[in-house]
């Protein structure tokens, strides 16, 4: 199992942020009930021509 702290080293050093000074802050946005996550199984590489409208579909429909 990976801590936290652990997960926030690896994303640094992933970013090249090694050497930041790394500080966890609390949020007033309620998480649970305030977002949603999709998990799309096909979705074009960002840097393909398709992938501007794919988004676009996809954005569309988890907002209607």
């Amino acid at each position: 199992m990976i801590t936290h702290s652990e997960g926030i080293r690896y994303f640094a050093h992933r970013v090249g942020a090694e050497a930041a000074t790394l500080l966890q802050v609390g949020t007033p946005f309620d998480y649970e009930r305030q977002m949603k996550l999709y998990v799309v199984s096909k979705m074009p590489d960002p840097r393909e021509h398709g992938y501007r409208d794919a988004l676009l579909k996809w954005m569309s429909i988890s907002s209607g």
